[in-house]
């Protein structure tokens, strides 16, 4: 008789051990309080202002050609896919482009397309501190720096560069004075000409800023 109970009761046993088992899964996966499963949440993306996004997505594709897709390669630039040459900062909870560099500095930075050319939406990143050019204007391609909107960056640009650009040609804009906070200025191996605005030479005699400038060019600018 006790033999009989005792067999009786293994298969009983052995059921409650794999609905044990099947239950503890289910637990290490996540349950809710009602013991419904609970997915995993993806990490939210970087707050960032769609504006600046745009803005940021539109003044790249003006320097690397129309064929690249910003929104849909980093759709969350400042956070999960950054791109190469772009760093942000946060302010107030929400995240800024604030350096940006064009060239290939790196095996993987943003190359310029043949007909690079100055978005109005660049000077849309209101919080951008630095921004270099670097081998993005060649011969080929003749550009001049833009003499407008260089004052909606005047509260933030501290560096402002143009390396190796031998189709970056015409005079420096006097719109660069209107730089406030404008700490460094460097000109190097580009193909401008005629002499450092006064309005330039003004700041940095009165202020922290340094002027770098090596052209080959007939008129040397310092």
């Amino acid at each position: 008789m006790g033999r009989a109970r005792g067999g009786r009761l293994l298969p009983v046993l052995a059921a409650l051990f794999v609905a044990l088992l099947l239950i503890s899964g289910c637990a290490a996966e996540g349950e809710d309080e009602e013991g419904s499963p609970v997915v995993a949440a993806e990490e939210p993306e970087a707050p960032m202002e769609d504006k600046q996004k745009a803005a940021l997505y539109a003044a790249i594709g003006s320097f690397v050609g129309k064929a690249w897709n910003g929104s849909g390669l980093f759709p969350d630039p400042c956070g999960q896919t950054p791109i190469q040459g772009v760093s942000c900062d946060l302010f107030n909870g929400v995240w800024y482009p604030t350096v940006v560099s064009i060239g290939p500095v790196l095996d993987n930075s943003l190359q310029c397309a043949p007909d690079a050319r100055f978005s109005p939406q660049l000077f849309d990143l209101r919080r951008l501190k630095s921004l270099t050019f670097y081998a993005c204007f060649p011969a080929a391609n003749p550009t001049t720096i833009p003499a407008a909107s260089w004052d909606k960056l005047s509260g933030t640009l501290e560096t402002l560069e143009f390396r190796s650009n031998p189709g970056l040609s015409g005079a420096i804009p006097a719109s660069l004075g209107r730089l406030a906070s404008l700490r460094s200025l460097v000109l190097v191996d580009n193909n401008l000409t005629g002499a450092v605005p006064s309005e330039l030479g003004g700041a940095a005699a009165s202020s922290d800023l340094l002027i770098a400038a090596k052209e080959e060019t007939t008129k040397k600018l310092i």
